[in-house]
């Protein structure tokens, strides 16, 4: 009755699967398309920013970076001898390996430099801070310790969603809200900082220390960093200050 009643539910899934995902695709495709007409828009960007983490969680966060990083959604630039670079990553590593001053891509990179290291260790701390029992503390330093440094030195944040998507779902939703947010906010600023990493682009991690202190020694991008710096210790306290009031009620 087991191995019947699975087989069961296995067809049926599959036939509401057949009708319901090319909905789901069309609808995921319209929603693309309303981003990728205005690029430029903090709105499109804030609506980014959020399906790019929920994608994260679901295990679909290839499509949207694929789409906006290395395709026409994400723009496109000619270089002098008219070759044509498309998606926000392919434009930035081409316009930086012409030694361009001014470089015009970078958005869909620049909020994971404010999240990665100001935001995520803002939460983490604040959770650190719960523990209240002088032994548990000790006993889970090291591991707050090692998600801080990852965070930071590799831009892995997925682990700590998963986390709150279960544990804590009303925090990770304010959590998803506040990174459009911070997409959106950056692209009213203006602050493009695409990626350092000179090898294959498509295996980097978006927006880690080591990319970050490459560009400090970059002129031009002096005011973008400061940006990102002020813009940073804003969502630093406010990460802090969420998780400490979502845990204490």
């Amino acid at each position: 009755m087991a191995a019947i009643f699975t087989a069961f539910l296995s067809i049926l899934c599959g036939i509401v699967v057949a009708f319901v995902w090319p909905l789901i695709f069309n609808a995921t495709t319209a929603f693309y398309s309303v981003i990728a007409n205005d690029i430029t828009n903090p709105i499109n960007l804030l609506l980014y920013g959020m399906h790019e983490r929920l994608s994260a969680v679901i295990g679909i966060i290839d499509i949207p970076r694929q789409i906006f990083w290395f395709s026409d959604m994400g723009g496109s630039w000619l270089n002098n001898v008219g070759l044509k670079f498309s998606g926000d990553v392919a434009i930035w590593t081409a316009q930086r390996q012409t030694g361009m001053s001014s470089l015009t891509a970078g958005t869909f990179i620049t909020p994971y430099y404010v999240l990665n290291l100001f935001a995520i260790p803002g939460m983490l701390l604040a959770l650190y801070t719960t523990f209240t029992d002088k032994i548990e503390k000790r006993r889970v330093r090291m591991l707050f310790l090692i998600a801080l440094l990852v965070s930071m030195l590799t831009g892995v944040i997925l682990p700590l969603e998963i986390m709150l998507a279960v544990t804590a779902p009303l925090l990770f939703a304010m959590h998803i809200f506040v990174t459009g947010v911070i997409f959106g906010v950056c692209q009213a600023m203006n602050l493009n900082l695409g990626f350092a990493f000179a090898g294959k682009t498509a295996a980097a991690m978006p927006g880690n220390l080591f990319d970050l202190l490459v560009y400090v020694r970059n002129i031009n991008a002096y005011q973008t960093i400061m940006g990102i710096m002020t813009l940073g210790a804003i969502c630093f306290v406010l990460y802090f200050v969420m998780t400490k009031v979502y845990y204490y009620f």
